[in-house]
């Protein structure tokens, strides 16, 4: 069942961030800086844990709508829980592929660009079912990309690869 998967993926998530949280205090700090080299390890650790729980929570969510569709009817083909619910392996493939292609272009085509693209992408695999606003996507991409970009260069002075647009 996809909503146990969920479940599991989200308490492994929860784990590794709690993990990779507590890891980050081991970070050496070389230079001084306004922002130290924990920083970032610290925010994907909150983000695994955030994350983890949501993803947790409607796994828990779906699987006690499909117990009380499931209570309700005697007889059910398919439960209406199961019948609106998407997951599998196939968009954590497409994700790491993206992320693979994000790495790999980060360097020479540059944050903005390449991180546009990467949030763009990771939108269209996660709403697999639903209706789908290419406009917004592209809006929301590119101003969380330059936002990210003019936060971490301007406020915590971190080098950020511009490449192209450099």
């Amino acid at each position: 069942m996809s909503r146990n998967k969920d479940i599991l993926t989200g308490s492994v998530s929860i784990a590794l961030g709690l993990i990779l949280f507590f890891l980050s205090f081991q970070v050496k700090d070389f230079a001084s800086v306004s922002v130290g080299p924990e920083f970032l390890p610290r925010i994907a650790a909150v983000l695994f844990v955030v994350l983890g729980g949501v993803l947790s929570y409607q796994g828990l969510k779906a699987t006690r709508l499909a117990r009380t569709t499931v209570a309700a009817s005697p007889v059910v083909k398919k439960d209406a829980a199961e019948a609106k619910y998407h997951g599998g392996m196939l968009p954590v493939a497409y994700s790491l592929l993206v992320m693979g292609v994000y790495i790999a272009l980060l360097k020479p085509v540059g944050f903005i660009i390449t991180s546009a693209l990467f949030i763009f992408f990771q939108i269209i695999i996660l709403s697999k079912g639903l209706k789908r606003n290419y406009f917004l996507f592209v809006v929301v991409s590119a101003l969380s990309s330059v936002i990210a970009y003019y936060l971490f260069v301007r406020v915590f002075q971190v080098m950020i690869p511009a490449g192209i647009l450099g």
